[in-house]
């Protein structure tokens, strides 16, 4: 069967204490907590069915497909699937996540955050595309996480 799976979560506001840096938004922050509490309902599901998903989808609500992706059997297990953004980083909107990788990629709210803001800015490089996709790559590199960047930008279309 297939599974769907959404979840509202309260929007996060400034830091009790302060505010966020301006150069990284709160919305990161708060997408990323969201994505947790969508793990945690996909972790959830697996109790419920006492089995765990082979792969996790990550894929924005205003996302359609352009074509199928295929028989999941040819995507190599040992690799996140994602494809580049426009400066080459991982693009946060879409990715085919082998379960063993999913704990790891829907985390990345804990790297360099806070309970509100991303206090740590990228160290070695400048941010290229958006702080989201920026902590997401970083993320991902600092936890050994590979990613194979197997999809063409025409898979995916943004519906609004």
């Amino acid at each position: 069967p297939n599974v769907l799976i959404t979840t509202t979560a309260n929007r996060e506001g400034q830091h009790p204490n302060g505010t966020c840096p301006l150069r990284w938004a709160m919305g990161c922050n708060a997408q990323w907590k969201d994505l947790e509490t969508c793990m945690a309902q996909i972790r959830l599901q697996e109790v419920q069915r006492s089995k765990q998903f082979d792969w996790v989808v990550r894929l924005r609500p205003d996302i359609q497909f352009t074509y199928p992706l295929g028989n999941i059997r040819v995507y190599d297990g040992s690799f996140v699937h994602a494809f580049s953004a426009l400066h080459s980083e991982i693009w946060d909107g879409f990715a085919l996540i082998p379960r063993h990788f999913a704990d790891t990629y829907f985390s990345a709210r804990q790297y360099g955050g806070t309970e509100y803001c991303w206090l740590e800015g990228p160290s070695a490089r400048a941010a290229r595309s958006s702080d989201c996709q920026t902590r997401l790559g970083l993320h991902l590199e600092a936890e050994g996480v590979p990613v194979a960047r197997s999809f063409p930008r025409s898979l995916l279309k943004v519906v609004r």
